[in-house]
């Protein structure tokens, strides 16, 4: 970049190291090769499939290690033939392998990684066949161009500007779809239709986007929808055709979001269901509501991790009393907001997967029952929104320093 002054050379540039970043003078030729050799001494195949899987995210410092570990595991590369946990335990053996070969680093907490900017450039070029299929992985396309679509196998536009997109694309071929932090305000009726491969969409952060098109129920194949951070206010009912799906997240949507009756019990497949709240979008949800969800969520025969919101102490002893110990054993993140039947006391007993607690504006709330194995989890305890003087402080003191 000697002797360039003007600022849009440099805003060129930029776009062009995250978008085809072995165009560069000697970079495929003398600097991508070297760097490979850490690519192919890697011990397994999944392994390398999770290292090339960072292509998807050029520019982004920080990535969650829990949403790496979902779509790795909607993807296949992690083995799920016994829980999502043990999948997850082996994503996080693959965050821990890519980083003692040098091709990953902490981030900036124990809940985060990231990735050079020069290794994740290798990335983008291995996943295209070192540069001899652009198409086959599209990132940061400012303006999504149809004629791209045809042949990408993966497409992510994270935190690209744009507003709509193509009418209906023919992407027969497209297996990941990241649509995430975009100002995406709608999404064509037609633009499901011909994704028939697709396994992964992640629509999430999109604040602007109040509807998702009935189409959806096209995805047959889809085992990840992520619709975290949206301002949807219907699920369609066209949802329970997706019987593949594996994995539906809603954090961070409208607290009075309406998911119509059946469903959520209607996806046969699913396994992890997520929906908790920042908390200033708490708002108590209609009673009728949390009771449904509940009741889905149990019949349901393969779940085996759930992120739910309550804002009934009732609900709670209700999944602490169910009678197939499915909802209690599921539990891995539990919100609970004041409501008008909260006891003194709460008890967790029979939650041994539950990561973590949060109790908001719970006042009457003066004892929490933890048991061992639940601890030996690394639990983390959220305890806010409290009156300063109130029996929260004193709930706040019974819990060991450890534990919160």
């Amino acid at each position: 970049m000697a002797g360039k002054t003007k600022p849009r050379d440099w805003e060129r540039a930029i776009e062009k190291l995250n978008t085809q970043p072995s165009s560069f003078p000697d970079v495929e030729a003398s600097v991508l090769p070297v760097l490979k050799i850490s690519y192919d001494s890697l011990s397994t195949d999944n392994l390398r499939k999770c290292f090339l899987y960072f292509s998807l995210f050029p520019g982004v410092d920080n990535i969650k290690k829990m949403e790496l570990t979902e779509l790795w595991i909607a993807e296949g590369f992690l083995d799920q033939s016994n829980s999502t946990y043990e999948a997850r335990e082996e994503g996080e053996d693959a965050l821990g392998s890519l980083k003692s070969a040098s091709l990953l680093e902490s981030g900036k907490s124990e809940d985060f990684v990231k990735m050079h900017d020069v290794i994740q450039a290798m990335t983008l070029w291995l996943a295209r066949e070192e540069g001899k299929a652009e198409d086959k992985v599209l990132v940061r396309e400012k303006t999504p161009q149809l004629s791209k679509w045809i042949n990408a196998e993966r497409i992510s536009l994270c935190g690209a500007s744009f507003e709509s997109l193509p009418e209906a694309p023919s992407c027969h071929h497209l297996t990941t779809l990241l649509l995430r932090a975009t100002n995406l305000k709608i999404l064509p009726s037609e633009f499901f239709q011909s994704m028939p491969a697709l396994k992964v969409l992640d629509l999430s952060d999109n604040e602007g986007l109040i509807e998702l098109p009935v189409g959806i129920g096209n995805l047959t194949n889809l085992r990840y929808l992520n619709l975290s951070g949206t301002c949807i206010e219907i699920l369609p009912m066209e949802v329970q055709n997706l019987k593949k799906l594996q994995s539906l997240i809603l954090d961070r949507t409208p607290p009075l979001l309406t998911i119509p009756m059946g469903v959520i019990s209607s996806l046969s497949s699913l396994q992890a269901f997520r929906r908790v709240f920042d908390q200033i979008l708490i708002l108590n949800s209609p009673l009728d509501d949390e009771v449904e969800l509940l009741k889905e969520l149990e019949s349901l025969e393969h779940i085996d991790e759930i992120g739910i919101f309550l804002s009934y102490a009732s609900f709670v002893q209700k999944v602490l009393d169910s009678d197939t110990h499915k909802l209690r054993r599921r539990i891995k993140q539990l919100q609970l907001v004041q409501g008008t039947d909260h006891p003194p006391k709460l008890s967790l007993r029979g939650m041994e997967h539950l990561e973590r607690l949060e109790l908001l504006k719970c006042s009457s709330l003066t004892e929490v029952e933890i048991v061992k194995e639940i601890i030996s989890r690394s639990l983390r305890v959220l305890i806010s929104m409290f009156p300063p003087t109130t029996a929260g402080e004193k709930c706040r003191n019974r819990f060991p320093t450890s534990v919160l």
